[in-house]
């Protein structure tokens, strides 16, 4: 197992909980001051868990499960950040599972037909789903946290 794709992701793990908390301390303010701490710090969590893919270190059910919790990180936090980093791990796991298994059949145009289908389906699902997950993450937050994540609902 690789450890610099291991530090990376703790890295990026480390700097979106500095972008939480910059979040919370400036909450009463008008600037986004964490958005550059989401940005890099999820590209570099998105960056390790990718490295660990491709090294084998993790499964590709590991890997799905990791992006679907950073698309439901953005339901939580109201950050587009996580959902387009867990969106391209997702279409890119499924466009490399198809690769793999159908790439010299007649079936992998029709596998990449059907994932970028679905992956449009998912959007589209989450976001008409995303109000009542939102609502039922949010009962689980500190007071602070919640409070954050309402006044940047509205």
């Amino acid at each position: 197992m690789n450890l610099g794709w291991q530090s990376l992701g703790g890295q990026g793990l480390l700097i979106i909980g500095l972008a939480l908390t910059v979040d919370v301390r400036s909450r009463r303010g008008h600037k986004d001051y964490a958005f550059w701490f989401y940005l890099f710090g999820t590209l570099a969590l998105w960056v390790g868990l990718a490295g660990l893919y491709w090294d084998r270190s993790i499964r590709e059910a590991g890997y799905l499960a990791s992006n679907l919790g950073m698309i439901a990180a953005r339901a939580l936090l109201l950050r587009p950040v996580f959902v387009v980093f867990g969106g391209l791990g997702i279409t890119t796991c499924l466009i490399h599972l198809a690769y793999r298994d159908y790439l010299f059949s007649l079936e992998f145009p029709f596998m990449l037909t059907l994932i970028g289908l679905a992956t449009i389906g998912l959007g589209v699902l989450c976001q008409r789903h995303a109000p009542a997950l939102r609502k039922r993450l949010n009962a689980l937050l500190p007071a602070a946290l919640r409070e954050l994540i309402e006044k940047r609902a509205h």
